[in-house]
Parts: C-alpha cells; sequence; structure tokens
C-alpha cells in the first residue's frame, strides 16, 4: 500500500494529475484506517485475556483404567544454528497416544520440549 502510494506521489504532474490526486488521497486514508484497526486490534490482544483461552478438546480422554507410560523427549542443549546455549525453555507439545499391542490396551504420554535462544 505505501509502494502504491509513493508511485502515484511520483505521477503528480501527468495530464491525468486531478485524478491520480484523488486516487493518492483515497489511498492514503485507507492506509490510515489499516494502521488504526491494526494497533487496536494489537491493543485489545494484549488487554484481553478471553484471546489466550484455548478451545475444549473434541474428545473424550482415554480411560483411568489403561495402563499409563511416559516419554519425555529432551530439547537440545544448543542451538543448531549458532552453537548458542543462552536457551529458554519456549513451551512443549503434549500428545497422548493409544498404543495397542495383542490384548492390551496402553496410553503413552509423549512430551517434547520446545527451546529457544536467546541472544
Amino acid at each position: 500500500m505505501k509502494l502504491v502510494i509513493a508511485k502515484l506521489r511520483r505521477d503528480r504532474f501527468g495530464p491525468r494529475f486531478e485524478r491520480t490526486a484523488r486516487l493518492l488521497d483515497q489511498r492514503e486514508l485507507r492506509l490510515e484506517e489499516l494502521e488504526a484497526t491494526a494497533t487496536e486490534k494489537t491493543a485489545a490482544r494484549t488487554t484481553n485475556g478471553a484471546a489466550c483461552t484455548r478451545k475444549k478438546p473434541s474428545r473424550k480422554p482415554f480411560p483411568a483404567h489403561l495402563p499409563r507410560g511416559r516419554v519425555v523427549i529432551p530439547g537440545p542443549t544448543s542451538c543448531a544454528g549458532c552453537g548458542g546455549t543462552n536457551l529458554c525453555k519456549l513451551g512443549e507439545d503434549v500428545t497422548e497416544t493409544l498404543v495397542v499391542t495383542p490384548r492390551m490396551l496402553t496410553s503413552v504420554l509423549f512430551r517434547q520440549q520446545d527451546i529457544i535462544v536467546l541472544v
């Protein structure tokens, strides 16, 4: 949008200046409206805690009588890209899987850590 406005400003001194001036004014107003709505949305996200709520799971949890197992997959100890060791835990992915073996069902909880490098 900013590039279009800049191009219209360069084309001011042509045969269709009046039309270009109107288009330029319209585009500038539209850009201001977009920027205002973007700032309102970001302000609403930071002040409103409801935006961060999670959805209700669509499936029921596994029955409590199933034997449970837990597998923790550790995160990296250093950054693969830069080799930095100043890491911070970002979150983790938790997946519960139903493992079927002959005549036995087992629930296994996989937990994988998400880690980022602090600069």
